[in-house]
């Protein structure tokens, strides 16, 4: 999704996440909700805690669950679908370090989501 952090829900810019969400759909037989955060060409540096791109992420996942909950439904974020990585892949010193900064990401998200 060029340039933009479409944290509202837009048909037009959901990608492979909606071949997971129909699989879990069909298979599960529970409701899904998909919560898109994107932010193109950023490295993951751009993502770990504390900045401007994992606070966006985290208040457009809040707003999401208040208004399911809003509706009368509960809501539990339990699964996290992450791909990203481009921007650390052009250089070998950012590739390198990219696990280690992933486990980080993962940690904040952990942190806030349980």
């Amino acid at each position: 999704v060029a340039g933009t952090n479409n944290d509202a829900f837009d048909n037009t810019k959901l990608g492979m996440e909606m071949s997971l969400a129909k699989n879990f759909v069909a298979t599960k037989g529970l409701p899904l909700y998909i919560v898109k955060s994107a932010v193109d060409g950023t490295a993951i540096t751009q993502w770990t805690s504390p900045n401007t791109n994992f606070s966006n992420l985290s208040d457009a996942i809040q707003r999401a669950v208040q208004a399911i909950e809003d509706s009368g439904s509960v809501c539990k974020p339990v699964a996290f679908i992450w791909y990203q990585g481009e921007a650390d892949a052009l250089n070998s010193t950012e590739a390198a370090a990219y696990a280690t900064r992933l486990q980080q990401f993962i940690g904040n998200v952990n942190g806030i989501y349980g």
